[in-house]
């Protein structure tokens, strides 16, 4: 699956991943879709799992089915484009759909949080001064008969 990802980074940990994906796999959605409901429905005059589209679309609608695509393979298409954009999600993305066309692509966006970035200062030139602890011989002695 190729998908095209666009990274923005937003304030602070947040970045919006800007999306798009291609027609194909939007048809290949949408088919899948048309089957799933195709087993679900009950339609009178047609077995489960052999209603065609066109009554699909006449029952449930265009819309109904498109939901049911995007309800089932957005989870996918949104891991697809983390991984390719390489970022790591710290929280649930707040997903928009900016464009869906019938046998178009697919654009959406995601806006989400992501594991900030830490930088450390050179911690090799912090010196740390020890102060010696001189230990008399009477403190030992008296430590030792404690413990007896």
């Amino acid at each position: 699956m190729t998908i095209k990802t666009e990274l923005k980074k937003l304030e602070k940990n947040n970045v919006e991943l800007l999306v798009e994906v291609p027609a194909e796999e939007i048809k290949k959605s949408v088919s899948q879709a048309y089957e799933n409901i195709s087993k679900k429905a009950k339609i009178p005059g047609f077995r489960t799992g052999k209603i065609p589209p066109q009554i699909i679309d006449s029952h449930f609608g265009k819309d109904y089915v498109k939901r049911e695509a995007l309800q089932t393979d957005l989870p996918k298409y949104y891991s697809q484009a983390v991984n390719d954009s390489k970022i790591k999600p710290i929280a649930t993305p707040d997903i928009e759909i900016v464009k869906i066309e019938e046998n178009k692509s697919l654009k959406f966006k995601a806006k989400v949080e992501v594991e900030p970035r830490v930088e450390l200062p050179n911690y090799s030139e912090i010196k740390v001064e020890q102060k010696e602890e001189k230990v008399k011989k009477e403190q030992v002695e008296k430590q030792i008969e404690a413990i007896r």
